[in-house]
């Protein structure tokens, strides 16, 4: 499949551990983020377990670099210019078709911001750590415990969570995935606002990219009160 295709976009940061063991062809090769490659955040270890699997550490570096929509701008004009490299006949097209998804973007990234300014200084809690770039460019404050949103936490992540919620003095916790309903009202019994926002690293069942943040930013939105 990869070989036969003319171009193959990557995320780069690290997102597509796959390709380091697949032979690709480079000429086709399109790393979207290179070109911001020094704004690039780099993850500290962690130790976290899943449930009761026992615990684990990791570095890296954060890939979820869409979740900052001006990087995001920057992914679309990699991403255009790749095309017109391969179809110089499409060139107008292909610009009609990017201002208006950079305009799209533009728009998510002043609401972002605005939620950002009106919330002064939100602190919040997320499931996983995947917000670090939406954070820096929106001025939240969000620190990252090792949840699966599908999995019933276990108690001893609950008191870890009333550890973290002690130190941070955070009042909103970030799901990546819906959780179930009893998951929900214990972290409301904690005084927490709960805030449903998907980060968008697979195809979702309904809606688009836009679709998706544009509801994750109402979230977030709702929960500030704003």
């Amino acid at each position: 499949m990869f070989q036969g295709a003319d171009l193959i976009l990557l995320n780069g940061a690290s997102f597509a551990s796959w390709t380091r063991r697949v032979s690709l062809p480079r000429s086709r090769l399109v790393d979207t983020s290179a070109q911001f490659e020094d704004a690039l955040i780099s993850t500290e270890s962690v130790t976290h377990s899943h449930g009761d699997g026992g615990s684990h550490s990791h570095t890296g570096t954060a890939s979820y670099v869409w979740l900052d929509f001006n990087q995001a701008i920057q992914q679309v004009v990699t991403i255009a210019a790749a095309l017109v490299r391969r179809a110089p006949e499409a060139e107008d097209a292909i610009g009609a078709n990017m201002q208006a998804l950079i305009d799209d973007l533009l728009a998510l990234d002043t609401e972002a911001s605005a939620i950002g300014e009106a919330a002064g200084l939100l602190r919040c809690i997320a499931s996983h750590p995947r917000y670090q770039y939406f954070a820096r460019a929106y001025g939240l404050e969000i620190e990252a415990v090792e949840w699966d949103a599908l999995s019933p936490p276990s108690e001893t992540q609950w008191q870890e969570l009333s550890d973290v919620i002690a130190e941070t003095q955070s009042n909103t916790f970030i799901w990546e995935a819906e959780p179930n309903a009893q998951a929900l009202d214990r972290m409301s019994a904690l005084g927490l606002t709960n805030v449903i926002f998907p980060p968008f690293a697979n195809r979702p069942a309904e809606g688009d990219f836009l679709t998706v943040m544009q509801a994750n930013l109402q979230n977030i939105r709702a929960a500030v009160g704003s």
